[in-house]
């Protein structure tokens, strides 16, 4: 959708306009989704890409046969067993490494995953809100705890902000919430350019909704972030993804139904 009449904002330029697209995030992660706008913008009113396309990288197909899709159809039939294989000895370190964070969570009972509004049955009916901070604001507050990051600032403001939202009504848990936090599992700027689609990993971690104090906040989820970081050796979605394309769909229904019936979201986070 293209929305007018934004010169009623104050920062965009006048005459600016937005596009407002809905893409699910199996299909794109964060560097994907960037390529995919910078393709459909430009830099000047001449009209220059902001994102020139390398000619060279592109392939064009004839458009196949029927018989062409049978002998493909058929050929990965065949194939599909052994592609199997591989992705499942591929996952074997990520799975390795899953059951080991889960055991130690469980030994040593952190992540307490208490019970919110959050963990309720979802409608459709759902509302949207945003806020900007400035670059310049984050960093500031993030040189306040040595080593932290970014990321690590903007998980201690949400744990803040939903802080407040439960105080204000009367459902703040003694235990802090935990959140389900992406992770990006691209390996460097090489395969950033040249692996399109969703490559993102997870990992869960308390936001410190227990600690008052914002600087004890941060220095609290920075700890936290830390300790969970095992967790960028986990499946990443693109693996899971190889995964689920050898798996028959009606095994993949069921298996997402006893998850569902076993409640694991409530008990892995809140968020």
């Amino acid at each position: 959708f293209v929305v007018e009449g934004l010169d009623n904002i104050d920062w965009p330029p006048k005459g600016s306009y937005a596009i407002a697209a809905k893409i699910h995030h199996a299909a794109v992660d964060g560097t994907a989704i960037i390529d995919f706008f910078g393709a459909t913008a430009d830099i000047d009113n001449k009209g220059t890409p902001a994102m020139p396309l390398n000619l060279a990288k592109l392939r064009r197909s004839p458009q196949p046969s029927l018989l062409d899709m049978a002998v493909r159809a058929t050929w990965h039939t065949i194939r599909s067993p052994i592609g199997m294989t591989d992705a499942v000895m591929r996952a074997v370190p990520g799975l390795y490494n899953l059951a080991q964070s889960a055991l130690r969570s469980q030994k040593e009972n952190k992540h307490n995953v208490p019970d919110t509004r959050f963990n309720g049955a979802v409608s459709a009916q759902k509302m949207f809100d945003a806020r900007t901070f400035p670059l310049a604001d984050l960093k500031a507050v993030r040189e306040a705890v040595p080593g932290s990051t970014i990321n690590d600032v903007v998980l201690a403001i949400c744990g803040g902000g939903l802080r407040y939202y439960l105080q204000h009504h009367d459902e703040l848990p003694d235990d802090s919430l935990v959140a389900w936090v992406p992770i990006n599992a691209r390996r460097g700027a090489a395969s950033d350019a040249n692996t399109p689609g969703n490559d993102i990993s997870a990992m869960t971690t308390p936001i410190c909704t227990d600690v008052e104090n914002p600087i004890d906040r941060l220095i609290c989820v920075h700890n936290a972030t830390q300790q969970s970081k095992a967790a960028k050796a986990g499946m990443s979605a693109r693996l899971m993804t190889d995964l689920s394309k050898h798996v028959p769909a009606s095994t993949l229904v069921m298996a997402s139904r006893l998850v569902l019936r076993a409640s694991t979201t409530v008990r892995m986070c809140n968020l």
